[in-house]
């Protein structure tokens, strides 16, 4: 009996970041030397996973399928594909794939990058019996690159959760944005009452790694209201936790019968307690038993609840690139935290490409196959996709040029993002941009500042 598989949701569309998006799935935006989803799929397959269920558009999956293909991955990818025109959230997406689950499930965002050893997760679902164990991660003072982000100046407003934990049990009781509040934060009574001491974070970064029991997907087929995880299925399951009706009960009380409804279209709701039900074996060894999850008080083990929502904090390295400015930190990023990453030596140029520039930083940068870096030029810290060329008398530094891009005589690139296809002319001089992808560059040009991109690939978003 296979005990968890692994879900990794690659269907995003960045639509955060539409200029790198236009012309590529979010979860094929190279990181290093390598398209993003490879690292969550490196880290389940180093986790020991042998086969993991790849969630992606309809439109992407034979470019996704093809791009996975060309890595060193092992793990057996089943692909689910969801309609490319259709405004799903995580939890549809789950909802999609019901029928294949048979065991809890691990839920995995593409876009995450972390160090965090995924047995240490699993662990501590298992000895709390969790219905839901999510991971956070705390502030990392490594992760605090000073550098410019390419594109218009702006101030950097990173997103932040309101995120309530009690913390001798790392119970998860509440969690919010925190944009929702202004000056005030109403808490329940019941909920103070339940939980004495709770502790509010608003530093934590949400890492979209969950662990979820199996019932948890079968809820979702009945209830087609939840849309979202992080969003509303589990500010959902934390109402539940406090719900009279969430006592440990045992799993012979009688079933709950389900109706159909006229209508076919209208999904039939069910009581999640009733899904929640431990087997009997599970309840007797409980009451028997010395263990307690909690201290200070004369309450039953996990309150005696049969819903369980759990935070797990870690003070690994953990990244989501789910913005422009994560998508560069990641690139910087990536080197030194390889072996940690990936579980392997680092290869970061390809045997395939030719590199015959003497003033190459090959410890800071990234070459991807059948990509030419000419003679006379100067190259630092700078990751190249394939197939790109890089004519003499160029200087770039600090730059991520995705695929099929031609840099020019005499070009001067400062910390830019360069997508597919950009033909760079001669002599220009470009600083802290974004290009868009099959964008032309006129010779003599200088730009700063600023994104470059063509309307209509936008439009494609």
């Amino acid at each position: 009996m296979i005990e968890f598989q692994v879900i990794v949701l690659a269907a995003g569309k960045g639509s955060r970041i539409t200029e790198l998006t236009a012309r590529k799935p979010k979860c094929l935006l190279p990181i290093g030397n390598k398209p993003m989803v490879y690292y969550s799929l490196k880290k389940i397959e180093k986790s020991g996973f042998r086969e993991v269920f790849l969630v992606v558009l309809e439109t992407a999956k034979s470019e996704v399928e093809f791009e996975i293909e060309k890595t060193d991955l092992s793990i057996k990818v089943n692909y689910i594909t969801i309609p490319s025109d259709a405004d799903w959230g995580t939890a549809d997406s789950l909802r999609h794939l019901s029928s294949y689950i048979i065991s809890d499930i691990i839920v995995v965002s593409c876009d995450l990058l972390t160090t965090v050893d995924i047995k240490y997760i699993l662990n501590f679902h298992r000895k709390n019996d969790a219905s839901l164990t999510a991971l956070y991660f705390e502030p990392n003072a490594d992760l605090d690159l000073p550098f410019t982000t390419p594109g218009p100046k702006s101030k950097n407003k990173p997103e932040k959760d309101l995120v309530g934990i009690d913390p001798s049990t790392n119970r998860l009781v509440f969690l919010a944005s925190a944009s929702d509040y202004e000056v005030e934060l109403p808490l329940k009574r019941a909920l103070l009452h339940k939980h004495g001491n709770i502790r509010i974070f608003t530093n934590l970064l949400d890492a979209h790694f969950f662990v979820m029991k199996k019932w948890l997907i079968k809820y979702l087929t009945y209830d087609v209201n939840l849309s979202t995880v992080k969003g509303e299925l589990i500010p959902f399951f934390l109402k539940k936790q406090l719900s009279k009706d969430n006592k440990l009960s045992s799993a012979n009380d009688p079933p709950v019968e389900l109706t159909p409804v006229k209508d076919q279209q209208e999904k039939v709701k069910i009581d999640p307690f009733s899904l929640a039900k431990d087997p009997d074996y599970d309840t007797c060894a409980r009451s028997m038993s010395s263990f307690n999850d909690h201290h200070g008080d004369l309450s039953p083990t996990y309150l005696n609840d049969n819903i369980r929502c759990y935070s797990y904090i870690v003070k690994d390295f953990g990244l989501r690139t789910n913005t422009v400015r994560d998508f560069c930190k990641a690139n910087k990023l990536v080197s030194q935290n390889w072996t940690k990453l990936v579980g392997e030596e680092l290869m970061n140029v390809s045997p395939e490409a030719t590199i015959e520039s003497t003033q190459f930083e090959s410890e800071t940068c990234f070459v991807g196959p059948n990509t030419t870096i000419s003679g006379k030029t100067s190259i630092k810290s700078t990751s190249f996709g394939s197939g790109c060329l890089i004519k003499p008398k160029a200087r770039i530094s600090e730059c991520i040029i995705m695929n099929n891009v031609q840099v020019k005589e005499g070009a001067v690139l400062t910390n830019c993002i360069i997508c597919d296809g950009v033909v760079i002319e001669e002599n220009c001089a470009l600083k802290d941009c974004l290009i868009g992808s099959q964008y032309t560059i006129p010779a003599n040009s200088s730009h700063s500042n600023e994104v470059l991109t063509k309307i209509e690939n936008l439009m494609e978003i």
